[in-house]
C-alpha cells in the first residue's frame, strides 16, 4: 500500500528513519512533496503543514501529510480573467479545469474585482496594452499583491519595458494552455 512516502511498504530509501521515529523530516516531507526543504519549512512555520517541534527539529506525522496533502487538491483557485473574449475564456476555464472557478471582468473593473482576493490575476495584454498596464498596477497596489500574469501574444518591446518597470512580472503566451496553467499552480504550490 502506498504511504505519504510515496513507495511501498518495505521498500528502500525514506522508509529507514520513518520506521525508526514513526515521523519524516523536513527534507523528506520535501522530498514525498516535490518541493524545495525550505518552502516545506516555511509552511510548517507558518502552521499550514501540521509538524511537531521536537527539540530542534520539526517532526511531520506522515498520516497528517496525507491528510494535508488531500486537502490541498481539494483547493478550488479562484482565477481572474482582465479583459479578453469569449475565446479566450473558454481557453482559460478549459484549461484550468473543473477544479478551478474563473471570473471574467473588464479592465476597469479590476479593483472591485480584486477584493475577492483571487488566486490568480491573469490579464488580457493582446489587445489594449496600455489597459493591460493599468490593471497590472492595480494589482501591484493590493496589499499583499496577487499573482499577475500577462497574457501576450506578440509582445512590443515597449510593452515589455513598461511591465518590467515597477519589478518583475509573468509573461505568458495567449491563448491559454494546460501547460502554463501547471506552470502558475506550480508557483501557487511554493
Amino acid at each position: 500500500m502506498a504511504t505519504a512516502l510515496g513507495r511501498r511498504a518495505g521498500e528502500p530509501g525514506l522508509q529507514r528513519e520513518h520506521r525508526l521515529s514513526g515521523y519524516l523530516t523536513v527534507r523528506e516531507t520535501a522530498e514525498v512533496l516535490n518541493m524545495h526543504f525550505m518552502s516545506v519549512y516555511k509552511l510548517v512555520q507558518s502552521g499550514e503543514l501540521p509538524a511537531l517541534k521536537i527539540g530542534s527539529r520539526w517532526k511531520i506525522d506522515p498520516g497528517q501529510l496525507d491528510d494535508w496533502i488531500a486537502r490541498r487538491r481539494g483547493i478550488q483557485r479562484e482565477w481572474l480573467l482582465v479583459g479578453g473574449g469569449e475565446r479566450l475564456l473558454a481557453a482559460v476555464e478549459h484549461s484550468v479545469g473543473p477544479a478551478a472557478a474563473v471570473h471574467q471582468v473588464p479592465f476597469g473593473a479590476v479593483g472591485v474585482a480584486l477584493s475577492d482576493s483571487p488566486d490568480v490575476v491573469l490579464i488580457d495584454a493582446t489587445g489594449d496594452g496600455h489597459a493591460a498596464l493599468a490593471a497590472l498596477d492595480v494589482c501591484r497596489s493590493q496589499e499583499p499583491p496577487p499573482l499577475a500574469v500577462l497574457l501576450v501574444d506578440q509582445p512590443s518591446p515597449a510593452l515589455v519595458d513598461a511591465a518590467l518597470a515597477h519589478g518583475l512580472t509573468t509573461l505568458m503566451p495567449a491563448p491559454a494552455c494546460e501547460q502554463w496553467v501547471a506552470q502558475v499552480e506550480a508557483v501557487l504550490s511554493d
